[in-house]
């Protein structure tokens, strides 16, 4: 496998990246206009070696999954002849879709534009062929999808983080949505891994997915309430009209007998009730 190799004086030379948010599991470093370098905080035991199976498979199916709109792992970067991280393309001028979500400059259609684009992306995962059932983003939340900010109306969305996916015989990483909620413990089509993480599959891709709109559409963190309050303003998005198919899709996601489902076709409905949706207002109904 090809590989870039840095002695430590260039590493240090080298411009890092900071973001608004925290990253758990690396630093971000500029090699070139072109390529990112993540230098891994964990570079030897048995969670270094899982990243390290993890990146050989996505570089060996590069040519497999490059037409996915992921941002993909390009080649080990080992530093003094020691393997500490990867390298991979860099969209300079990029805007994370937590920042869009949030600009309140921006038009709710575009938000719904892509939000809608991220449903493709977990789609189109789970449907590559040699991997079908197989392979899923995993950690799938609004900082790990970013857009080309240069033009960011013609362009289209990207997966980042791309190295926590579940992908052939790798172990689950940390998902921020599913290790912060407590309640899918509880059901079933939420399995534990032997690494005692919730394992991926298509429930919980579209698990994170649709708490990534209920957040958006709330203004709250919805992933935080207990199942009971989840129900109650479930409830209530459909007592004030939300879209009932979109609504469904919500109230699968406890749901012991119900697989979940993809709610990007529901989302041009969005705008019709999104300021009664707010959950400060669902509480002054308490």
């Amino acid at each position: 496998m090809k590989a870039i190799t840095l002695t430590k004086e260039k590493f240090s030379s080298l411009h890092q990246l900071y973001f608004p948010y925290l990253n758990t599991e690396g630093r971000l470093f500029v090699l070139n206009d072109n390529l990112l370098f993540k230098r891994l905080y964990r570079d030897e035991g048995e969670v270094f070696g899982n990243k390290l199976l993890t990146l050989n498979t996505l570089i060996d199916n590069r040519e497999i999954l490059n037409d996915n709109n992921l941002i993909l792992p390009e080649k080990i970067v080992l530093v003094d002849k020691k393997v500490v991280g990867f390298s991979m393309p860099y969209i300079k001028d990029n805007i994370s879709l937590m920042v869009l979500l949030d600009d309140k400059g921006i038009a709710l259609e575009e938000k719904v534009k892509y939000l809608k684009k991220v449903g493709n992306i977990l789609e189109n995962v789970q449907n590559v062929s040699k991997f079908k059932d197989n392979f899923f983003l995993g950690d799938v939340q609004p900082t790990n999808f970013v857009i080309d900010s240069k033009n960011f109306k013609l362009n289209d969305l990207y997966a980042v983080d791309v190295d926590s996916c579940r992908i052939g015989d790798n172990l689950p990483f940390p998902s921020h949505i599913l290790t912060t909620n407590f309640n899918i413990r509880e059901h079933k089509k939420y399995k534990l891994s032997k690494n005692g993480l919730i394992e991926p599959n298509a429930n919980t891709e579209w698990f994170c997915y649709n708490i990534m709109i209920l957040n958006f559409i709330s203004k709250f963190n919805i992933n935080s309430l207990s199942e009971s309050k989840f129900n109650d303003y479930i409830q209530y998005l459909e007592d004030i009209g939300l879209n009932k198919d979109l609504v469904n899709c919500f109230s699968k996601l406890y749901s012991k007998d119900e697989n979940n489902i993809n709610p990007r076709d529901m989302l041009d409905s969005i705008g019709e009730n999104i300021d009664k949706a707010d959950y400060g207002e669902f509480r002054k109904k308490l």
